[in-house]
């Protein structure tokens, strides 16, 4: 696949570009997707799990949390506030 070849594999159900997050839904099982992320570096970290939108307000000010983002790459820090 060339880089300008594209397949659907998730549909965005919320974002923001700001904040440099989005959640999004599988939609395309074709693929097998593993559960690490590629760094620029091009090194891999594990996903640990996921949370839902709702249950992100139980780890407000509770646990450090890391988030990768396209414009911001690998962050962590606490969260202060949801929603």
């Amino acid at each position: 696949m060339s880089d300008r070849d594209t397949k659907e594999v998730a549909e965005v159900i919320d974002y923001n570009a700001k904040k440099d997050w989005a959640v999004a839904d599988i939609t395309n099982n074709e693929f097998s997707y593993t559960n690490q992320i590629k760094l620029e570096s091009n090194t891999y970290i594990e996903v640990q799990g996921w949370v839902t939108q709702d249950g992100l307000e139980s780890y407000v000010g509770n646990e450090t949390v890391k988030k990768m983002g396209v414009a911001t790459g690998l962050t962590s820090g606490t969260l202060k506030k949801f929603r």
